[in-house]
């Protein structure tokens, strides 16, 4: 990760079907002003089959330059835009001008429903007059001992102002297995600046 960010410039889902009783994690501001308040960083609730389903939030998320106000804002989901079931205090992060994307994002498996394929998916949003997505994305699922899940994605010709499903892949875990986390990823390094992405987080849900 250390060589994509050396490259940088140096300077449709609806809303998640969750009930109403649902659990955020919270941790404090990723940035170094100790004055922030706490964020959620992940959102867990369980479905009409008794699944737990996750929402891995941007504050829980790894962004490259996430803390540079010129690269990156952080804001309140929209009325109607998603915030249904929101937790308060949920952000989602705004692309505002970058060369190199480096968005990831991980999950302990011992917290899925053994024996239930999950389907991983990044949530976005690209806004009326985004801009530099020529070139697809790079979406990828990493399991212990197994290999990697890749897939390219074209962002060009997607629709604007609304939610996106990336489906990144699928996952199951087996009855009685024991630790292991699942990485996600979503990068794109170089090709144009880019801008307008908006990140709500990664949804991993039983598949439908």
């Amino acid at each position: 990760m250390g060589t994509a960010l050396s490259r940088l410039c140096p300077c449709c889902f609806g809303s998640p079907a969750a009930p109403a009783a649902t659990t955020t994690e919270r941790s404090t501001s990723t940035t170094s002003d100790k004055t922030q308040p706490q964020r959620p960083t992940k959102r867990h609730w369980v479905d009409e089959m008794g699944n737990s389903c996750f929402m891995l939030l941007p504050r829980g998320l790894s962004i490259a330059w996430a803390e540079e106000p010129s690269y990156w804002a952080w804001l309140p989901p929209s009325p109607g835009e998603g915030s249904a079931g929101a937790a308060a205090g949920e952000e989602v992060a705004e692309l505002k001008n970058v060369w190199s994307l480096e968005v990831h994002g991980k999950l302990d498996l011992s917290q899925l429903t053994p024996e239930v394929t999950y389907e991983v998916a990044f949530e976005v949003m690209l806004k009326q007059g985004c801009a530099g997505w020529q070139v697809p994305v790079d979406l990828q699922l990493e399991l212990p001992g197994a290999w990697a899940q890749e897939r390219k994605e074209s962002l060009e010709k997607k629709a604007r102002g609304q939610w996106l499903p990336l489906k990144v892949g699928n996952v199951e875990v087996e009855k009685g297995q024991q630790g292991g986390e699942l990485l996600v990823t979503m990068s794109q390094d170089g090709g144009h600046w880019k801008s307008g992405l908006v990140v709500r987080g990664i949804r991993i849900a039983p598949k439908n």
